[in-house]
Parts: structure tokens; C-alpha cells; sequence
């Protein structure tokens, strides 16, 4: 039996996502989420393959190890700052 997400619902009640949650962004960015993370926490990349299953280790470095530079963290924490002080001053 195929059913969708407005099966599911009450028709008295409207679908609303719970503040807080992070949004879902597909299995992806999940595997691409893992990869990044265990390479920041210094596992060799051919472990990383090995965890994602990937029989070529130049896919895993190539698509799904992304590098986090502090400095740019630190850059778009600054214009999300002021982006949030202009929003307020207007």
C-alpha cells in the first residue's frame, strides 16, 4: 500500500516543522556531513572510504571530504553577525 504525507495528516491539523530541528538535507549530505567530520577528527582518508563503502578512494577525497577552514567559519560568523544587526536597526 502507497501512502503520502497528507494521508498521514488530520485534516483538522496543518503540517508545521518543529522549530529547532535541523533541516533534512537527504542521505547525501549525511554521508558528506561523516566524511568531513572524521577527517576533522584526523581518521586517514582510506578509513573514511572504507566507512562510506566506496570502492575508490579518490571519490571519498574528491566529493565527500570537505576541508573546514577556521578562517572562514570565523568570516561568515562575522557577516551572519551583522547581517542580524542591520535586520534589527531597520
Amino acid at each position: 500500500m502507497c501512502w503520502q504525507r497528507s494521508d498521514r495528516r488530520q485534516k483538522d491539523r496543518e503540517y508545521r516543522r518543529r522549530e529547532g530541528f535541523v533541516v533534512w538535507h537527504g542521505w547525501h549530505a549525511l554521508r558528506r556531513g561523516l566524511a568531513s567530520n572524521l577527517n576533522e577528527l584526523g581518521l586517514p582518508d582510506l578509513t573514511i572510504q572504507r566507512i562510506l563503502r566506496h570502492s575508490n578512494v579518490t571519490t571519498t577525497r574528491k566529493s565527500y571530504i570537505k576541508v573546514r577552514e577556521p578562517h572562514l567559519v570565523v568570516g561568515m560568523a562575522k557577516l551572519e553577525a551583522e547581517i542580524r544587526r542591520a535586520e534589527r536597526v531597520q
